[in-house]
C-alpha cells in the first residue's frame, strides 16, 4: 500500500532529479564546446601568422624544406588538441598539405570533398560551417582506402575573396567531440543529440544521421517548437515508448543540446522504491512486533520486581527476592507530587500520576542502573537507586524547577544523605515517610536532607538555578552575573543557615557538572579540590568570592566566543590569506582552524561583513598575484602558478583563460606591447 502511495510523488521527484542532473551535464558540455570554438578561432589565426605556414601558402621558400617545417607545426597542433581531426593547407600552385595524408600534390587530396567545399564557398571570409567528408589516401598500396568522418566544425580562412589561391581548413571531429559529452558514461553518449539553428543534426548517436534534418524525426518535432532556451518534456513514440527529453540552448553558437533519456530510467527507480518499501514495511512490522514483545516482557518483569520490592519494604518478602545486589548499598528518596495551584487533597491524582510521575521517573532514571519509583500511597512515592546521594540531590532540585514550569507540580521530598544496606531500607523508609508528612505541612515544595551524623537538617527551599545552569553551559557572562546576584540576594533575605548550606551544596554540584567539561578546573586544582573548597564555605562573603572566581573564567570564555566576530577579525583573515597564498591547501577550513573558530560560522560571518566568500577572496587574490607576476617578472608559467598557490597547471591555465578571456602568454604579450607603445 505504501509503495503505491509513494510512487506518484517519487516519480515527480525522480524526474526532477534526473532533469537537474542532465541539465548540469549540458551546462558543462556547453562550456567545453564554447572553449573549443574559441581555441579553434585563436589557433587558426595563430597558424595563419606562423612564418612556416605563410611560406607554404605564399611560396616564399623551397617547397621541400617548407613541407618539412609545416608538418612539424601542424602535427604539434594536432597533438595538443585531440579534438582536431585534421588541418589542411591549400596552395593553388603546390596543392594540399595536411596532417591526414601529408603532402598531396597539386591535384590530389585525401579529402574527396574538400576541393568542392572550398570552390563552392560564396563567402571568402572567416566562417564556421559543418560538413561530412570522405577521405581516401592517394597511395594505391595503402591499407586504408576509404574512411568517413563527420566534422562538427570546419573553420576556414580564405586569403582571396574572388579567386581561390590558398586556404587554411581546421576540421573538428564530431566523434572526438562526442567523447567529451560523457567519456565514462556510455549511456550518456548514446542519448546525446546536437542540432543547429537550421534543425540539422550536428551530433547523433547514429553516425549516418549526421547533417540530416531533424524536422522529420517525430521525437524532435515538439522539441524543435520550444522557444524556451532550456527545459524538459515527456515524449511518446507511436509504439508507446516514452522518453524524457532535456534540452538547453548554446546561444553563442545557436545550437540546441538535447538528452533523450528512456523513461524507463525513471520507472526503474519507482519499481526499485516499491520493492524496497515492501521489504522495509515487512521488516519494520517484524521489528515492531519484536520490540512490542520485548517491551511487554520487560514491563511485566519490571512490575514483578517492583511488587517484590514493595513487599520487602512492607516486611512481606525476603531480601533475596529483591532486584538488587546484596553487597551494594542503595540511595533512598521519599517524595510527594502536588498541584502547586491548589491544595493537594483536591488535586487530580490521576492527572499527576499520568503526567508528573511518568516524567519524573524518566528524568531521575539513569541508563544501565536499576532504578525503581514505587507508589506508596496518594501522590507519594519512594525512589530506590544505586545513584549517589550527591548526584540525586542535584537532579531532584532541577526536576522541581522543571515540573513547576511544565505541569504546575511541585516536589516535597526527603532523602538520605548516605547510602544504606538493603536490610536498613524498611526502617529508613518508615522514618522518611513520617518526616515527609511533617515537611509537607510546614513547607510544601521543599527538600530535606536527612543524615544521622549531622546536628542539623538542611531544608532547601532554594532559589531557581535554571539561569545559572544555562549561563555555565553556554559560557554567557551577562546571564551568569545576573543569575548569581539573584541567588545571593534571595539567600540574604532568607537568612537561614540551612538554606545557605543547601545552596552551597547545589552550587558545588552545578559547577562540577558544567565547568568540568566547558572550563578549566585545573585553575582550582581539579574538580575534587573545587568541590571541597565550596563545601567549606561558612559565610556569604566566601560564597560570593567563589562566584566571582567562576565569573572571571566565564567572562574570559565569553570574550573569546565566536559571537565577537569584528571587523578586525576580517582584516586578520585577509592578512592571513595574503601571507599563505602560496599554500595550495589554503581553504576556508584552514582559515577557520587558524583562528580557532567553527568553519560554518567563519563562512557566514565573513560573507556578512564583506559581501563575498573566503573562497572568492582566495581565488581573486591568486589571480591578482598571477597578473602582477606576469607584468613585473619574466618567471615561467609553472613558477608563477606555484607562487600563486594553484594546485596544478591545467586548472591554473583554464581558470586564468576563463577569467581574462586569453591565455597567460597572450596577456603578457599584450601587456608588453601596450607598455612599449
Amino acid at each position: 500500500m505504501l509503495s503505491f502511495l509513494f510512487s506518484h510523488a517519487f516519480a515527480i521527484k525522480a524526474e526532477k532529479l534526473l532533469t537537474d542532473s542532465y541539465t548540469s551535464n549540458l551546462d558543462m558540455i556547453g562550456l567545453q564546446y564554447k572553449q573549443i570554438w574559441l581555441n579553434s578561432v585563436s589557433l587558426s589565426s595563430q597558424l595563419l601568422k606562423d612564418p612556416h605556414v605563410q611560406d607554404y601558402l605564399y611560396n616564399r621558400k623551397d617547397l621541400e624544406q617548407t613541407i618539412s617545417e609545416v608538418k612539424t607545426v601542424l602535427e604539434a597542433v594536432i597533438e595538443r588538441n585531440t579534438y582536431f581531426h585534421s588541418i589542411y593547407l591549400y596552395n593553388a600552385e603546390n596543392g594540399y598539405l595536411s596532417t591526414y595524408a601529408g603532402y598531396e600534390g597539386k591535384t590530389v587530396s585525401s579529402d574527396a570533398n574538400l576541393q568542392d567545399y572550398l570552390s563552392s564557398g560564396s563567402e571568402r571570409t572567416t566562417s564556421l560551417d559543418k560538413r561530412k567528408t570522405t577521405f581516401v589516401l592517394p597511395e594505391p598500396d595503402s591499407e586504408i582506402t576509404k574512411s568517413e568522418e563527420c566534422n562538427i566544425l570546419s573553420f576556414v580562412n580564405l586569403s582571396d575573396k574572388t579567386e581561390l589561391k590558398n586556404a587554411l581548413v581546421v576540421n573538428i571531429s564530431e566523434s572526438a567531440m562526442r567523447k567529451l559529452v560523457s567519456p565514462k558514461d556510455k549511456d550518456g553518449s548514446q542519448n546525446f543529440y546536437l542540432i543547429d539553428s537550421d534543425l540539422f543534426y550536428l551530433s547523433n548517436p547514429k553516425a549516418e544521421k549526421y547533417a540530416e534534418s531533424s524536422i522529420n524525426d517525430p521525437l524532435f518535432a515538439e522539441i524543435n517548437q520550444q522557444k524556451a532556451f532550456q527545459g524538459s518534456l515527456i515524449l511518446k513514440e507511436k509504439d508507446g515508448k516514452k522518453y524524457l527529453a532535456i534540452w538547453k540552448d548554446l546561444k553563442e553558437m545557436r545550437w540546441r543540446m538535447v538528452y533523450m533519456i528512456p523513461y524507463q530510467k525513471v520507472t526503474e527507480s519507482i519499481q526499485a522504491l516499491q520493492r524496497n518499501l515492501i521489504v522495509f514495511s515487512v521488516l519494520f512490522l517484524f521489528l515492531f512486533l519484536l520490540v512490542l514483545i520485548y517491551r511487554s516482557n520487560r514491563m511485566e518483569k519490571r512490575q514483578i520486581l517492583e511488587r517484590k520490592l514493595m513487599a520487602f519494604l512492607k516486611g512481606e518478602a525476603k531480601q533475596k527476592s529483591l532486584p538488587f545486589q546484596p553487597i551494594q548499598d542503595v540511595s533512598l528518596v521519599v517524595l510527594r507530587l502536588g498541584n502547586k495551584n491548589e491544595d493537594l487533597d483536591y488535586g487530580d491524582e490521576q492527572y499527576i500520576e499520568a503526567r508528573g510521575c511518568k516524567w519524573l521517573y524518566n528524568y531521575l532514571w539513569e541508563p544501565n542502573q536499576r532504578d525503581y519509583l514505587i507508589h506508596l500511597e496518594k501522590s507519594t512515592y519512594c525512589f530506590v537507586t544505586y545513584q549517589k546521594p550527591i548526584e540525586l540531590n542535584a537532579k531532584i532540585i532541577d526536576a522541581n524547577a522543571l515540573l513547576i514550569k511544565k505541569f504546575g507540580f511541585d516536589i516535597t521530598s526527603v532523602m538520605l544523605t548516605n547510602q544504606v544496606t538493603l536490610d536498613e531500607l524498611p526502617i529508613n523508609l518508615q522514618k522518611l515517610r513520617k518526616k515527609l508528612k511533617v515537611l509537607n505541612l510546614r513547607m510544601r515544595g521543599s527538600m530535606l536532607l536527612d543524615c544521622e551524623m549531622t546536628q542539623y537538617e538542611m531544608i532547601g527551599n532554594l532559589p531557581d538555578t535554571t539561569l545559572l545552569k544555562q549561563a555555565l553551559q553556554n559560557c554567557d557572562y551577562p546571564q551568569y552575573e545576573k543569575a548569581y546576584e539573584t541567588i545571593l540576594e534571595t539567600l540574604y533575605l532568607q537568612d537561614s543557615y540551612e538554606h545557605f548550606k543547601a545552596m552551597v551544596f547545589t552550587m558545588a554540584l552545578l559547577v562540577q557538572k558544567y565547568l568540568s567539561t566547558q572550563l578549566d578546573l585545573l585553575y582550582f586544582g581539579g574538580s575534587v579540590a573545587w568541590f571541597n573548597e565550596v563545601l567549606a564555605c561558612e559565610e556569604y562573603s566566601q560564597l560570593n568570592e567563589l562566584f566571582l572566581i567562576v565569573g572571571r573564567i566565564v567572562q574570559d570564555k565569553t570574550r573569546f566566543a565566536p559571537k565577537d566576530f569584528q571587523k578586525e577579525t576580517v582584516k586578520n583573515i585577509q592578512g592571513f590569506i595574503n601571507e599563505t597564498l602560496h599554500d595550495k591547501n589554503l581553504t576556508t577550513a584552514m582559515v577557520a582552524e587558524w583562528f580557532n573558530l567553527p568553519v560554518n560560522y567563519v563562512r557566514a560571518q565573513y560573507k556578512q561583513h564583506t559581501g563575498t566568500t573566503i573562497y572568492k577572496t582566495i581565488s581573486s587574490a591568486r589571480l591578482d598575484t598571477v597578473i602582477r607576476l606576469l607584468e613585473e617578472t619574466e618567471l615561467g608559467l609553472n613558477t608563477i602558478r606555484k607562487k600563486a598557490g594553484f594546485v596544478n597547471f591545467s586548472y591554473f591555465y583554464a581558470y586564468f583563460k576563463n577569467e581574462k578571456g586569453m591565455s597567460p602568454q597572450q596577456y603578457r604579450s599584450l601587456y608588453k606591447k601596450a607598455k612599449n607603445q
